[in-house]
């Protein structure tokens, strides 16, 4: 998970603290903990509803910002140019 998130946000110029993440087979969402280091908008989906309840229990414990969104990080002003 570490070497992924590495590979995703390390050669990025960019600010990845406000570039989206999502994991679609999230598990207990150890993908999302290791990269809420980079990114604090990260979204995440299984169809384990137990998992999804791991995902937010480590959320909690370790990254408070993948179970309450920073609402701030949805406004126009930090919306990412596809330009």
């Amino acid at each position: 998970a570490e070497l992924t998130a590495r590979m995703l946000m390390d050669g990025d110029n960019r600010d990845t603290r406000i570039l989206t993440v999502c994991d679609p087979c999230v598990g207990t969402g150890r993908l999302l903990l290791h990269a809420s280091n980079y990114s604090l908008r990260l979204y995440g989906q299984d169809i384990d509803p137990l998992m999804c309840l791991a995902t937010l229990v480590n959320g909690y414990l370790f990254a408070p910002w993948l179970v309450r969104p920073l609402p701030f990080l949805d406004d126009a002003h930090y919306a990412l140019d596809d330009a």
